[in-house]
């Protein structure tokens, strides 16, 4: 009787769960998932600018989705992190590695990485490594942080609190940004720019989605700052003599280039509505492996084009969007199978 009542409490809890999901963070991450590969296709400049949210909004969506989750102890959670992140990502880079090698014997071509860029390719650097790898350097170091933001969010309750933690914060990250200029060697200034201040700022974003999802009736207020901070640093950028340009604030983030990701990210949220989608959720719950295996994609299509018969392709952005956005969902579907047919004959 025990067992059935555990069962049935158990079922109760995964009905609960499933009914208060909040499919909005579905859409936006799936939405997400779709606009970076834009990124990597050499897009005009107008869809790269206007797409430039999508970082910061994922960032944002995993403070959410953190909150949402139950609380777990330290070690716990950081050893499956470790393994949801780390362990494919080292294993999708040395996969390409060993590929480029290979083809580049094949096609009596120059060597396509150096030792120095696979290293850099290790250490998830976003200077000098094989590149796109570096979203995965910073979902990993906020899911350091997350566990100790999640206590500080508890002591913020009004949006007054909220927005004197954020002047704050901008304060500290004013700060670190010009520290980290002052650095003249170029390795140095990396690994701080990357491993401390990036972690930094994506960490504040992330703060900012954990105090969100806590305090849902006061997203007018954080609307409200996110416009204000947004159009304050366009303002300002126009008239320096540019215009529109948040991607080019993106290495190293700056607050330009965040408040419109999180602008984008709030204006998104009140949009949408909160419904089930199987396509979406499929794209949502399989996001990190879309972005790992549309990496592997690009660099086939790189490599392909580089055939004489096939050459003009390279700088048709929209087949290569495409061809690597179907190769990257073909392959994430053919490996889940995979990975639910070895589970079964397990079990």
């Amino acid at each position: 009787m025990r067992n059935d009542s555990t069962k049935i409490e158990e079922r109760v809890t995964r009905t609960m769960a499933k009914s208060s999901r909040d499919y909005k963070i579905d859409w936006i991450r799936a939405l997400c998932s779709l606009t970076i590969i834009l990124a990597h296709v050499n897009a005009p400049n107008l869809i790269n600018q206007i797409r430039a949210f999508d970082v910061i909004a994922l960032v944002l969506i995993s403070g959410m989705s953190f909150g949402l989750t139950e609380e777990k102890e330290y070690r716990t959670y950081i050893v499956a992190r470790t393994k949801k992140l780390l362990l494919p990502t080292y294993l999708m880079i040395t996969t390409i590695f060993v590929m480029s090698y290979v083809a580049a014997a094949i096609l009596n071509i120059e060597k396509l990485y150096t030792n120095e860029q696979m290293i850099r390719s290790f250490f998830l650097l976003s200077d000098g490594s094989m590149g796109y790898v570096w979203i995965v350097r910073v979902y990993f170091t906020i899911a350091l942080i997350m566990p100790l933001c999640r206590n500080l969010i508890k002591r913020i309750e009004t949006i007054k609190c909220f927005i004197l933690a954020l002047g704050t914060l901008l304060i500290l990250g004013v700060g670190l940004y010009y520290l980290g200029a002052s650095f003249q060697t170029p390795l140095v200034y990396t690994l701080y720019s990357d491993y401390i201040y990036n972690t930094f700022v994506y960490g504040c974003v992330s703060f900012a989605g954990l105090w969100f999802v806590s305090n849902k009736d006061k997203w007018r207020g954080f609307l409200f700052v996110s416009t204000v901070c947004f159009l304050v640093c366009q303002i300002v950028v126009i008239i320096n003599g540019n215009g529109f340009s948040p991607n080019a604030y993106k290495y190293p983030p700056r607050l330009y280039y965040c408040s419109y990701g999180v602008l984008v990210a709030l204006v998104l949220y009140a949009m949408i509505r909160n419904g089930k989608n199987k396509i979406v959720i499929w794209l949502s719950r399989n996001s990190f492996s879309l972005y790992l295996w549309h990496i592997l994609v690009l660099r086939v299509f790189g490599l392909v084009t580089k055939i004489k018969v096939l050459n003009r392709f390279e700088t048709m952005w929209g087949i290569e969007y495409v061809f690597v956005l179907v190769g990257a969902v073909l392959l994430t579907f053919l490996w889940g199978t995979i990975l639910r047919i070895v589970r079964r004959k397990r079990s």
